[in-house]
């Protein structure tokens, strides 16, 4: 009898091309755990995750739905797909599921997370998982700015080409910036947060808002470019992408 799954998984994505299969490379997330996942059942499985990550972006709380063609003791599943795949993916959990779930449009929010660090010398443990910028930065403009995307706002000027959604409207419910002191005894600089929560991201929608920020605190952008972007969107980037590396995707609640 066939079962449908939910496993919530992370992955550094470092050596990866994101998360979702593509016909040119094998080094996808989706990929790999949907290999596992057939090794396990003895058949083809297929997979629906919690939306796309862009090439080495990484996330710490990842859904992915599936149907098996028969169950198997949750934590017996947990066990056999981490001895199945890369260190760098690990699944934390299996939930057995009764009802069907759209693993994209039935989630109410989700969160990302941006680290990066000022400092003028990055340490070598940071390059994969923390954007270095090496400039002063004005924090609390950048401040100023985050709060800017909070609500629904048209983000035809935050996105990248290479999805083709209904509708470029997301509503933001929180956009902030905190320093974080914290140095793992010495592998990571002090360094800061970003953290934006929404209905939905578009494709590279955090990236970009995240390179406006930089701009803005640089000096380089004011904020009233950023509202005319958000209040009278004409589809042209404002500021650079910013770098996949220190991107995570945080949290989905469903």
């Amino acid at each position: 009898m066939k079962k449908k799954y939910k496993l919530i998984i992370a992955f550094d994505g470092s050596s990866f091309h994101g998360w979702q299969k593509q016909k040119n490379t094998t080094l996808t997330i989706q990929g790999l755990v949907e290999k596992a996942l057939s090794e396990i059942f003895k058949e083809k499985i297929y997979t629906q995750g919690s939306g796309r990550t862009d090439a080495k972006v990484h996330s710490i709380n990842h859904h992915v739905v599936f149907e098996a063609p028969f169950s198997i003791e949750t934590q017996n599943l947990v066990r056999a797909l981490n001895s199945h795949l890369p260190k760098t993916i690990r699944c934390y959990s299996v939930d057995s599921l009764e009802n069907d779930l759209i693993a994209t449009s039935d989630a109410k929010y989700r969160r990302y997370q941006y680290l990066f660090s000022t400092e003028e010398i990055a340490t070598p443990f940071q390059e994969k998982l923390m954007t270095h910028i090496p400039y002063p930065l004005d924090i609390e403009k950048m401040r100023q700015a985050s709060e800017l995307f909070v609500g629904a706002h048209d983000f035809r000027c935050f996105m990248t080409q290479g999805s083709d959604p209904k509708s470029t409207k997301r509503e933001v419910f929180s956009s902030r910036i905190t320093e974080c002191s914290e140095t793992f005894h010495g592998l990571f600089p002090e360094h800061y947060l970003f953290e934006i929560e929404a209905t939905g991201f578009l494709k590279q929608m955090v990236r970009l808002i995240f390179g406006a920020l930089v701009e803005v605190g640089k000096g380089r952008l004011e904020l009233e470019r950023i509202q005319q972007a958000l209040k009278n969107p004409n589809g042209e980037h404002i500021a650079p992408c910013a770098p996949p590396e220190g991107l995570y995707k945080a949290f989905v609640k469903y």
